[in-house]
């Protein structure tokens, strides 16, 4: 990454790309950072960068788009889906460095977030000297969502769309228009990134160096009145459980311990009367877990890597229907 203006960091997840990053900061000092990320991670870097930076910068988290900027500014954490609405203001700053986290969510080259982000046709991207891109997945089904980056990081290996679909996706004409779904000379495209801007390592190649995971509880912020109902919710649910446990000890069939219920649920493909109040009181604490940040459920959705979320009350679902069921 010295000396390069451009770089992409499309390590396998789990190998440090944030660290990585951050590193590459450190080797070459600057002044304003702005990290692009998706908004379920933009703590996670407020707490990276408060770690693993050798140097003070004022650091800062922008948590709505209608939210005014600081004064001082050092590194900037937003996320993908506001970045359009704050780009008049991004544009009056000098960004040393641009970090796009999960980059991969700008593989489509007419996206808003893309255009926000890396302009349209080569221009209108936002100004930076330098730029770093993070994805643990570069490409998830074809070249073609590889050109956004391409030319952002390098117009002049990736001056024209036409001339890298035909060349990298198989491009041709169809009665519907170019299609440019295909993969062609794909060993010949890899070696141009990784002698230009990219490198990629897989977990095999360098477990033995990583040092033992660490796992971090994350408490995410609840009020009073939510928390209030989640536990009333959870209540109610405890009742009706127990209730079904006297049911099935007396050997009560299904149907029964379904009438015994009241509200729907889909459990395994199958939907059935199971419980209104394990329903509320998993989506009451789901709200808890999602209103930290309005986007987070989607950019989850979006994100390439796998996700797991281990609300208390979910483990109890199958628990609860299957042996019903067997």
């Amino acid at each position: 990454a010295r000396g390069k203006k451009g770089v992409l960091i499309a390590d396998e997840p789990g190998l440090g790309k944030t660290i990585q990053a951050i590193g590459i900061l450190n080797d070459d000092p600057v002044r304003t950072v702005l990290v692009v990320c998706p908004a379920s991670i933009k703590e996670n870097w407020r707490r990276e960068m408060d770690k693993w930076l050798d140097y003070y910068l004022p650091i800062d988290v922008v948590e709505k788009a209608a939210h005014p900027l600081p004064k001082k500014l050092g590194v900037l954490i937003v996320n993908y889906d506001i970045v359009a609405k704050l780009r008049p203001r991004l544009d009056l700053v000098e960004w040393d460095v641009l970090i796009c986290d999960e980059s991969h969510l700008t593989k489509s080259q007419t996206a808003k977030r893309t255009i926000a982000i890396l302009g349209a046709n080569g221009k209108g991207g936002i100004r930076a000297g330098r730029r770093i891109f993070l994805t643990g997945t570069p490409a998830e089904s074809r070249p073609a969502e590889l050109f956004s980056v391409c030319h952002a990081m390098r117009p002049d290996l990736f001056p024209s769309w036409m001339d890298f679909a035909f060349r990298y996706c198989g491009a041709y004409q169809s009665k519907y228009g170019l299609d440019a779904r295909g993969a062609t000379n794909v060993g010949e495209l890899q070696a141009i990134l990784r002698e230009h801007f990219m490198v990629r390592r897989k977990k095999a190649d360098v477990l033995k160096d990583l040092p033992p995971k660490v796992r971090v509880r994350v408490t995410l912020p609840c009020d009073r009145n939510l928390r209030a109902s989640v536990d009333a919710e959870l209540a109610a649910y405890k009742r009706e459980r127990s209730l079904i446990g006297s049911l099935k000890q007396r050997g009560a069939g299904l149907d029964e311990v379904m009438l015994a219920t009241t509200a729907g649920l889909r459990v395994l493909g199958v939907e059935e009367e199971c419980g209104r109040s394990l329903v509320k009181a998993l989506s009451a604490e789901q709200f808890a877990k999602a209103k930290f940040s309005d986007e987070a459920p989607k950019e989850m959705l979006t994100a390439a890597e796998k996700v797991v979320t281990l609300p208390s009350a979910l483990v109890t679902v199958s628990d609860l229907v299957v042996p019903w069921l067997l």
